[in-house]
């Protein structure tokens, strides 16, 4: 709903897609959906749903409605992700780097493969459909406060 998945849904859209987009914030969501609508010629859907927490079952539940309303899902961006900004070797009283980078991994990993696995198995039934894995230039660069990422 926001960054790189929201440039991503616009692109496609541009080029006459439908997208379904997913976040943890409703509002989010519908803003983003909003704005996407207004730059193509597609029909935008989308879902909220916290990726760190849903179970593949459910994520596979979501692709299925998606698919009831636009057909099969051709390509997947996989995108989820964030961090916590923090200095590792301190914690603070609304810092717990443990904590932090266990949420980390929950959403900017094993988020993601959750969702390769659900839309993953629809597209292998079928015998086609694209998956890319998408990160940001901080996961290949080191910043003081970011190395959860």
């Amino acid at each position: 709903s926001e960054g790189l998945g929201l440039s991503l849904a616009k692109q496609c859209f541009m080029k006459g897609a439908n997208v379904t987009i997913l976040s943890r914030s409703e509002d989010k969501l519908k803003k983003a959906a909003n704005e996407i609508d207004g730059s193509g010629w597609g029909y935008v859907n989308y879902f909220a749903c916290d990726l760190s927490k849903a179970t593949v079952e459910e994520i596979s539940n979501i692709a299925k409605e998606a698919e009831k309303k636009f057909g099969p899902i051709e390509i997947l961006f996989n995108n989820a992700g964030f961090c916590q900004p923090g200095m590792f070797f301190e914690k603070q009283d609304k810092f717990d780097p443990l904590e932090a980078a266990r949420q980390n991994m929950e959403l900017n990993y094993f988020s993601n493969i959750k969702v390769c696995q659900a839309i993953g198995s629809l597209m292998m039934k079928r015998g086609k459909g694209r998956i890319c894995f998408v990160g940001s230039v901080c996961s290949f660069m080191s910043i003081p406060g970011m190395s959860g990422y």
